[in-house]
């Protein structure tokens, strides 16, 4: 038996859908990257420079992922919408990466682990990333304030 659902009903919905689509895109994202970083560090490179690596592929397929999936409602509509959101997702990260790439400095200096630093790293960024993609990054447009 179908039942119908409130206005409220299906936003809860949506957003329950949407956050359970990030954290599935944001678990595939960290596996990869671990594997990146694993691999880059296995063969000699020093695990800071290859956190930058795996920081610059993490970010382009979370972007890409988020984009597709996880706010697959309002997808961008032109190459030019998502062009916009693309430099907006970036900007965002401007002030993201370098902490994150400091605190993993420090973790790594201090003793930790590069992996779970990786980790650390993460989880201390993710529910900011949540935030600014849902309220900034991945928002619908008028197409005038794209102009």
């Amino acid at each position: 038996m179908a039942v119908a659902l409130t206005g409220r009903a299906r936003r809860v919905t949506a957003r329950r859908r949407r956050e359970l689509t990030f954290a599935a895109v944001g678990g595939s994202v960290l596996a990869v990257s671990f594997a990146v970083l694993f691999t880059l560090v296995s063969v000699g490179l020093s695990p800071h420079l290859a956190y930058v690596v795996q920081m610059v592929v993490a970010v382009e397929l979370n972007f890409a992922l988020n984009e597709r999936l996880t706010w697959r409602d309002t997808r961008s509509r032109t190459l030019r919408e998502l062009g916009h959101r693309w430099l907006l997702f970036h900007v965002a990260r401007v002030v993201t990466i370098p902490a994150n790439q400091l605190l993993f400095s420090a973790l790594v200096v201090a003793g930790c682990q590069y992996l779970l630093a990786n980790a650390i790293c993460v989880a201390a960024s993710t529910s900011v990333n949540y935030v600014v993609g849902s309220r900034w990054v991945f928002v619908r447009r008028p197409q005038e304030e794209l102009r």
